[in-house]
């Protein structure tokens, strides 16, 4: 639980989090936040312009970091100590189209980011990305670094239809050739370039109720158990007789608090702890053998209750056509051993939505 004071002028003064960590602030006048004290980061302190834009900051290292604002208040300059990490921005370019009121660049220690926009003010390139739209305003394409381009179709209510992938010097390959939705927007099924399809099913109020990957014989099928506000509290793997991942929730905010699943034991850190601790394996067994798959898929429990995440991979190209924010990796011990394999898919509500299927092996990257 977190507890929030507030001072006689509605400010936030102090916050102590579930671990007992206690951050104060110190809010001027003006409204603006002059002093935070934590017993993570130790005191920052704040200054601003007469328009209350932020200036100066210097933290408990005695770092200090100035910024510098234009006539319309806007940051284009972050100055740093030494100048590796300097930040400058540049808006209203004379030499970009229609770049009037927008941010044409962003540079730090001389890698430059472009960015370009249409007359609509829809951006057409961010750095190395280049987007090309459609008469909706949606990406029609997106080109990356190496010719690479996502060719997107969409259908009359603007969802996308199919996805291709176009290498150069390659023939066009198709990723997902057909999608379609339910008539409240949930995906109902995609045909995948390889031949598969997959399939979702819902309840009458959307909740998840099963999914299914075919293309001849069942590959994936996946049976949802929900409670009453549709958050998964049970999946079921019908393609193979193993345990069921069980699912917990945070009542009154329905955040995920913990799980039992195939993908190694993984914990969030405290308040207080570093950042480079987030994924903390529990102790594991010598390395089995490989002639008894069974133990290799054993089940064992994670939580993450403040979750940061893990070490991610991710496939744009597949998590942006799916619609939906995910989160996916590869779970590793401090050894760099391969613990389970996880993607998270999350509902608009916030929700986990399904998750992958876990390593058949331990042993090192593949």
């Amino acid at each position: 639980m977190v507890q929030l004071e507030y001072d006689v002028q509605d400010h936030l003064s102090k916050v102590t989090d579930g671990e007992g960590g206690v951050t104060t602030f110190e809010t001027s006048d003006r409204d603006l936040q002059t002093r935070e004290v934590s017993e993570v980061s130790g005191e920052t302190a704040f200054t601003y312009n007469e328009h209350g834009i932020l200036e100066e900051k210097t933290d408990a290292r005695g770092v200090t970091v100035l910024y510098t604002n234009d006539a319309l208040d806007r940051t284009t300059f972050d100055d740093y100590p030494g100048s590796e990490l300097d930040v400058t921005r540049v808006y209203d370019d004379p030499l970009v189209p229609f770049s009037k009121g927008r941010m044409t660049s962003v540079d730090r220690n001389g890698h430059p980011i472009p960015m370009r926009y249409d007359r609509f003010g829809r951006m057409t390139r961010d750095g190395a990305l280049e987007y090309v739209l459609d008469a909706n305003g949606n990406r029609a394409e997106i080109e990356y670094p190496g010719g690479v381009r996502a060719i997107y179709s969409h259908d009359y209510a603007d969802r996308e239809a199919t996805l291709e992938l176009a290498v150069p010097g390659e023939p066009v390959q198709p990723v997902v050739e057909s999608a379609s939705y339910l008539p409240f927007g949930p995906l109902a099924e995609i045909t995948l370039g390889n031949g598969l399809t997959e399939t979702h099913t819902f309840d009458e109020r959307y909740y998840p109720q099963r999914i299914t990957v075919a293309g001849g014989a069942p590959l994936l099928d996946w049976q949802y158990t929900v409670d009453d506000v549709g958050n998964p509290t049970a999946i079921a793997d019908l393609a193979q007789p193993e345990p069921k991942p069980q699912l917990r929730y945070q009542d009154y905010q329905y955040y995920l608090t913990s799980g039992v699943g195939p993908w190694g034991y993984l914990s969030c850190r405290s308040a207080a702890e570093p950042l480079e601790n987030v994924a903390r394996p529990a102790p594991a067994d010598p390395e089995p053998k490989r002639s008894h798959p069974a133990v290799h898929r054993r089940w064992r429990g994670f939580s993450f209750p403040r979750c940061r995440g893990a070490r991610l991979r991710s496939r744009d190209l597949w998590r942006r056509f799916r619609g939906r924010r995910a989160l996916g990796g590869v779970a590793q011990d401090r050894n760099g051993l391969r613990r389970g394999i996880w993607i998270r898919t999350v509902a608009r509500a916030g929700a986990l939505f399904r998750r992958s299927r876990p390593l058949r092996r331990h042993g090192r990257g593949r």
